[in-house]
């Protein structure tokens, strides 16, 4: 299941016409989200630094009024809330940050389910 919700943004992208919530469901997250922990979705990403482009390019490309957000800046990740992301996190290491952000980019998805 983490390596499904590791792959996320390339199954939204790659399919087109369903919902991250959808392929989420898909993916099993919802059945046992306590099993989708930060460190698993690291070790994943760790080996898949595909993946870790993905959800940077997720991030990048949508378009919204708030959100978490990874950002590039000068070889640092930095991993926040926009638009009142006071508290930033802040990562040398890719996969690292690409696990924080997409943490809690599913938890924030999971939170407006229908």
């Amino acid at each position: 299941m983490i390596e499904s919700v590791c792959r996320l943004p390339i199954d939204y992208h790659a399919i087109g016409t369903k919902t991250l919530i959808q392929l989420m469901e898909e993916a099993g997250y919802f059945e046992n989200p306590s099993a989708v922990t930060e460190s698993a979705i690291q070790s994943c990403l760790a080996k898949h630094p595909d993946f870790c482009a993905a959800w940077i390019g997720y991030s990048q490309a949508r378009r919204t009024d708030s959100g978490w957000v990874i950002d590039v800046r000068n070889g640092m990740f930095i991993v926040f809330y926009h638009p009142n992301g006071s508290t930033k996190l802040k990562y040398n290491d890719r996969s690292a940050a690409c696990a924080a952000f997409a943490i809690r980019e599913l938890t924030s998805l999971a939170k407006h389910r229908r």
